[in-house]
């Protein structure tokens, strides 16, 4: 005879590994689009930036584009010239040392590209005459190079390439009577609002260009762009050129694998995966009953505040300490009209305002008080000055208002 409740916990805990087995190793070869901007030269995603490094690699050669993978400016040598260093990110973050060391490394001959919408108040040494200004438009976007009577065509295609989205962009707005350098326009959004500001430090060149979004995979697809990127480099005249992708320098590694990933293709660690999936199903199975002992009734809680009351009262009593039991009447008396009237014993005019608060008469309120301060610290309190204190509070409570 078939025994179901056995067969069928053993068939359901087949089928689910079943399951799973399929799933773990089902392909999945639909391609899915990171729109996340970063930036990143090594990225293929549409805001990376993998064929702006291509182009690089054309305008300079392979081996003299070189990435900085460690501090900014670590394996540059600042006593060297025609070297070139270009940063790419949405915001730039260097440190005091930093930028002193970048400023050197123009002074003496080199250049340097700076692609960001912003920066940190530590590059105001060098950029404290220079503003970033939002621009809006929407459709397509014309860049121009001065000196130059071709325009390149933007289409600004955002999220999932709806050119229908209004696009934003960053101009250069340069405060002329204070800057302290030879500057002049590289580069502009409808020959209007300046994108690429080149300024002369030193023996060197410092071009700094807030659109860093025109050089993104998304972008360099179209002709105009990577027409525009290529007639744009040439600016830096260099032999060898630095990389640096700054804040987005150590992102998410495309060819980082999963844990899960990583425990499939170890395996030891697939089969330890496989068993503790099955033990832990069938400890499900096996277990899901719930299973608990008897939950005992509580007794009800009681209150022994009043059993406490009781046996201090005569504890009192029974020693004929009644001047002790005033003491705290006259305690809860005073903490009663505090918290009710907010009156404070000691106060001036305290009877007074006391009766006018409580529509008791002045002289209840006076003899009440008396009675009170006669029971502090009086041994000689007797039975029946305690009776009557007792009445008097009993009857100041009942008739307040």
């Amino acid at each position: 005879m078939i025994n179901y409740k056995v067969l069928v916990p053993i068939l359901l805990l087949i089928g689910l590994l079943t399951v799973l087995f399929l799933y773990t190793f089902e392909r999945k070869d639909v391609s899915s689009a990171d729109w996340s901007v970063d930036y990143r030269l090594e990225s293929k995603e549409p805001y990376g930036a993998w064929m702006f490094n291509e182009i690089l690699k054309i305008a300079y050669g392979e081996d003299q584009v070189v990435p900085l993978k460690e501090d900014y400016f670590n394996k540059i040598n600042s006593t060297a010239k025609r070297k070139g260093y270009l940063h790419m990110s949405s915001y730039i973050e260097f440190s005091r040392s930093q930028v002193d060391s970048l400023t050197s490394f123009v002074e003496t001959g080199n250049d340097a590209m700076l692609m960001t919408e912003d920066w940190s108040y530590t590059l105001d040494t060098l950029l404290s005459y220079i503003t970033i200004d939002n621009e809006y438009e929407g459709g397509s976007t014309c860049l121009s190079i001065m000196n130059q009577s071709e325009d390149y065509v933007l289409n600004s295609y955002y999220l999932h390439f709806d050119s229908n989205q209004v696009a934003f962009y960053s101009s250069v707005n340069i405060d002329v009577d204070s800057i302290l350098y030879d500057w002049h326009i590289v580069s502009s959004i409808n020959r209007e609002y300046p994108v690429t500001v080149n300024l002369s430090v030193g023996e060197g060149n410092l071009f700094l260009h807030t659109v860093p979004d025109i050089f993104t995979n998304m972008a360099l697809e179209q002709e105009d762009m990577s027409r525009y990127a290529l007639k744009l480099l040439p600016l830096l005249d260099i032999d060898t050129l630095y990389t640096d992708n700054g804040l987005f320098d150590n992102p998410n590694n495309e060819d980082a694998k999963s844990p899960l990933q990583f425990v499939m293709s170890q395996p030891p660690l697939k089969w330890a995966y496989y068993v503790m999936s099955g033990g832990l199903l069938l400890f499900v199975i096996s277990r899901g009953t719930r299973k608990q002992r008897v939950i005992p009734t509580l007794e009800q809680n009681e209150n022994t505040s009043i059993e406490y009351v009781n046996t201090l009262g005569e504890l009192y009593r029974s020693q004929n300490q009644h001047y002790k039991l005033a003491k705290h009447l006259k305690l809860i008396f005073n903490q009663w009209v505090k918290k009710k009237y907010f009156l404070q014993t000691g106060e001036p005019n305290y009877t007074q305002r006391l009766s006018q608060k409580s529509r008791i008469p002045e002289e209840e309120i006076q003899r009440l008080i008396n009675r009170l301060n006669a029971s502090e610290n009086n041994k000689r309190f007797d039975d029946t000055q305690l009776t009557n204190l007792y009445k008097d509070l009993e009857q100041f409570y009942k008739n307040c208002q």
